[in-house]
């Protein structure tokens, strides 16, 4: 005899997790790149863009993903249309607390560029972690509030001003306001 059971959650399947958020990028440190004292203005400063991710949310409390952000940094008139661009691959762990709200830990790694007008003046890389809040809006619809600390290795590069801006890390503060939608990838049958 078949055991007889309540409805399956289609959430307790792994699926797919995609969304949209907005972000900002704001300046903790700007490291070598902008000594404190020196005579030409800060090359970065804080900024705000979007971002975009696509990654697979686990039956467990895991969700591992990839996400492209753009931001648009202060770069003190020394880079027309200065943009700060990230490819990042994340990972996330939600806490074992049932409810609406769902608090996760946060990180990754990646690759940024950064320069004016959309050019790439100078790549590196990066690293974050992070807390989150997640808010269940519907079965598969979620809201998601991030701050995280990301430390950006820029090499050296030379500005649109011909100076010589010099290999650094700067220290950025990440916060996100992200809609995010989950595509289970598989269905119970229906009974």
């Amino acid at each position: 005899m078949a055991e007889i059971g309540g409805p399956v959650s289609r959430l307790e399947t792994g699926s797919i997790q995609y969304g949209a958020a907005l972000t900002a990028e704001l300046l903790a440190s700007a490291g070598a790149i902008c000594p404190a004292g020196a005579s030409v203005p800060c090359v970065i400063g804080s900024g705000g863009g979007l971002g975009i991710r696509a990654g697979y949310r686990f039956h467990s409390p895991f969700y591992l993903g990839g996400a492209y952000e753009f931001s648009k940094q202060d770069a003190h008139k020394s880079i027309t249309l200065a943009i700060l661009q990230q490819v990042r691959a994340e990972a996330r762990y939600f806490l074992p607390i049932r409810g609406v709200y769902v608090p996760f830990l946060t990180a990754g790694t990646g690759a940024v560029g950064y320069g004016g007008q959309w050019s790439l003046e100078t790549i590196g890389g990066m690293a974050f972690i992070g807390v989150g809040m997640e808010l269940q809006l519907s079965r598969t619809a979620a809201m998601a509030f991030i701050v995280s600390y990301r430390p950006i290795l820029l090499l050296t590069w030379q500005d649109t001003a011909r100076l010589e801006r010099p290999t650094g890390i700067l220290s950025m503060v990440g916060l996100e306001l992200a809609l995010e939608q989950r595509v289970p990838i598989y269905e119970p049958p229906s009974q």
